[in-house]
Formats: C-alpha cells, structure tokens, sequence
C-alpha cells in the first residue's frame, strides 16, 4: 500500500471567522487552521488525499507560522534584537531549531536588524534616559547585541557631556536637601552608575551641581537631629546617646561643627 493511500483526506475548507484565514477540515475528524500564507504555500482542496509525508510538512509549516505570527505581533508593539526574540519564542514553546529558523526568517524578511536597534538604542532610547556610555553597552549587551555591532557606535565626548549635565539637573532636585559636603560624592556616584567616565561626571558637576542653600541644610539638619534623638532614647546613658546621634548625623554628611552645636543647643537647655 502506497504512502498516499493512507494518508488523510480533505473533507472541507471553510473561512475563519474572526481571524484571517481558513480551516481545513479532514475526514478523521482533525482540524487544521491556516494563515493566508500558510493555505496560499500549499495546493489544497476539498477531496484531495494528504499524504503522510505531506501532512507533516503542513502541521510543521503551520506551527511556525503560528510562532512567526506571535513575533509579529511583538514587533507590531517595539524593535527587538534578535537574541530577544528568539527567548521569547522559546518561552512561548517553541524549539530552538524552529525558533532560529524563524529569526532568521524575519532577518531576511527586514523585521529585524540589530544593527539598527544598536544605533536607535545609543542615540535615542540612551538620550531619553539618560544612560551614559558604559551603562548603554551594558544594556546593548543584556539585549543580546554581538560586540562586533556595539564596536561600531560612536560616543561622542559632547553628547555624553551633554547628557551628563542634564542627568545632575535630575540630581538637583533629587539631592536638594543633602548636606553640600556629601551632595558632590553622592552626585559623582550616581552619574558612574549610570554608566558616565570620571572625567565626564566630574567636568558635569563642576558645571551643574547646585549648593544646597545654608537654610535648606540647616532646616535638614534639626529634622535628622529630632529623628536620631528619639531613635537613641533607649541609650540612658547621657554621653553615649550624645555619641549615637554625632555618628548618626555624621553619616548623613553634616558638618562636625553643624552637628556639635545642634547637639550642644539641645542638651544645654534640658
């Protein structure tokens, strides 16, 4: 008995109704739906006999153009880099030949190009959050994105200066009430980690970071002393409390002498 004599035949085709498409019903009673791609690709009508061989190639066409549907519908809402789509056909059930095969699918057809997505991520995506350099190549690479591409971005010095200065603006705001001995050390930590050179975070604070104002920081300091006061009230001990709230306001970046005279206005009028 041939191959084809014990395939399966088609019993109907029929629209699908919310989707684009048609269903191909068989005489075993399976149901197969397919994309217009997918019916377009294969020779079927009412009455023909799918061979066994034949049938295998349709079901695996229409499993990957059901995952190739789901990464257009993910590229319909963003860019991805290759790398990330090819996780999330693998979360979605996909197999890693079927999900490479369909990556590659979509890098001939033009729907991804991680070249691109470098380029769009360092210039815009970079400037909107104001990521520096070295935090945008690390998230490049989190993405997936082979270092052969990022050694092909530019960074220019004025960009990232630029960018920098905007990010102490944030900074400003953020870091308003925090003592100016403590605010400039604070400032450069976080311009580093988020991902800006020394000598570019320095020449932007230099030029951008703001003084807290004398009464701001004096208004901080007496809210910090009340704080650390009742949080050492478990200490009877007089000396040692006194010892407890210094080092406590110490850290927060207060002047010795600031932090001295607070503690001495205190305790010289109970």
């Amino acid at each position: 008995m041939s191959e084809k004599n014990i395939g399966d035949v088609i019993k109907e085709i029929k629209l699908r109704k919310k989707k684009k498409g048609v269903y191909v019903i068989f005489e075993s009673g399976e149901k197969i739906a397919l994309s217009e791609s997918s019916y377009s690709d294969f020779r079927l009508y009412e009455g023909k006999e799918v061979s066994v061989s034949e049938m295998e190639k349709l079901l695996a066409f229409v499993d990957e153009d059901q995952y190739y549907s789901y990464a257009l519908r993910l590229l319909g809402k963003e860019i991805y880099t290759s790398y990330s789509i090819f996780g999330k056909l693998l979360h979605k059930g996909a197999n890693v030949d079927l999900a490479r095969s369909i990556v590659k699918r979509l890098k001939e057809d033009g729907l991804i190009d991680d070249e691109e997505f470098a380029a769009v991520y360092a210039n815009d995506i970079a400037d909107f959050r104001l990521y520096g350099k070295n935090k945008t190549i690390a998230k490049l690479k989190e993405k997936g994105i082979p270092n052969e591409i990022i050694a092909k971005l530019s960074f220019p010095d004025e960009k990232e200066y630029d960018r920098a200065c905007r990010y102490v603006e944030t900074l400003n705001k953020k870091l308003s009430k925090t003592p100016s001995s403590r605010k400039k050390a604070k400032a450069l930590a976080s311009l580093i980690a988020r991902g800006y050179e020394r000598e570019i975070a320095t020449e932007a604070l230099e030029a951008t970071l703001a003084s807290t104002p004398k009464n701001v920081e004096e208004e901080s300091l007496k809210k910090d002393f009340f704080i650390a006061k009742n949080k050492f009230l478990k200490f009877e001990d007089l000396y040692i409390r006194k010892q407890k709230i210094f080092a406590y306001l110490a850290r927060k970046g207060y002047k010795y002498e600031d932090i001295k005279r607070v503690i001495e206005e205190e305790y010289n009028e109970a």
